[in-house]
C-alpha cells in the first residue's frame, strides 16, 4: 500500500510538473508573439513572463519533465550558451536595420535573425571563448575595449551623417516631403527657424 501511494504520490508530480511547464513554456512562447508586451512597462506582462520563467527553473531542477528534456537538447543549449552574445548583437542590428527603414517584411526580420546568429558565433569563439582562456596586457584590453568599439562607432556616426539621417526609415512620405523641401529653399528658413530672428523674418 505504501509503495503504491508512494508510486501514484511520484506519478502525480511528475504530471503536475509537465502541465506546469508545458503552460509555462506556452505561455513564453505566445508572449514573445505579441507587440504591445512592453506598453506600460513594467506591466502585466513583464509580471507574467518572470512568473513563467521561474516556474520553469523550479520544476527544471525538482522534476525530469517534457519541458526540461527539450530545454536539454543539444540544440537549445547551444543556443543558450550563445545566448549573452546573440542577446548584446541583436540590438544593433535591428536597431540599424529599422533606423535604415530595411525592416518591412517577415524576410528582412529572418534576415536580420540569421545575421545575429553569424555575429554570436563569431563573437562567441573569437572573443568570449578566447577572453576566458587567456590574460591581456593592459593595452591590449584598452584596445580590444575601448579603441577597436570607438573606431567602429565613430564609422557608424561617420555613415549616418553622410546618409542624412537615413530618411527612408521615416517612410516614403517623408522622403518626398525632404526632397520638395530641398527643391524649396527660401532664403527666409533659417530666420524663421531660429527663434531669436523671427522679428527678422516677419
Amino acid at each position: 500500500a505504501l509503495a503504491y501511494i508512494s508510486t501514484s504520490y511520484i506519478d502525480n508530480k511528475k504530471t503536475l510538473a509537465n502541465l506546469l511547464g508545458i503552460l509555462a513554456l506556452a505561455a513564453l512562447l505566445i508572449m514573445s508573439t505579441r507587440s504591445d508586451i512592453l506598453a506600460g512597462y513594467p506591466n502585466a506582462w513583464s509580471f507574467a513572463i518572470c512568473l513563467s520563467a521561474c516556474l520553469l527553473i523550479y520544476i527544471g531542477k525538482r522534476s525530469h519533465n517534457i519541458v526540461s528534456r527539450l530545454l536539454s537538447s543539444a540544440p537549445l543549449v547551444f543556443i543558450g550558451s550563445i545566448s549573452y552574445s546573440l542577446y548584446l548583437w541583436h540590438w544593433p542590428v535591428f536597431s540599424f536595420a529599422h533606423y535604415v527603414g530595411w525592416l518591412q517584411g517577415i524576410p528582412s526580420r529572418l534576415l536580420g535573425i540569421a545575421l545575429s546568429f553569424v555575429l554570436a558565433l563569431l563573437s562567441y569563439y573569437l572573443i568570449e571563448t578566447p577572453l576566458r582562456r587567456k590574460r591581456y596586457s593592459l593595452l591590449k584590453t584598452l584596445t580590444i575595449l575601448a579603441i577597436i568599439p570607438a573606431i567602429a562607432f565613430s564609422l557608424a556616426y561617420s555613415l549616418t551623417q553622410k546618409a542624412q539621417g537615413f530618411p527612408a526609415r521615416m517612410g516614403q512620405r517623408y522622403v518626398d516631403m525632404e526632397r520638395a523641401l530641398t527643391a524649396y529653399d527660401p532664403s527666409a528658413r533659417q530666420a524663421c527657424i531660429d527663434i531669436g530672428n523671427i522679428d527678422q523674418a516677419e
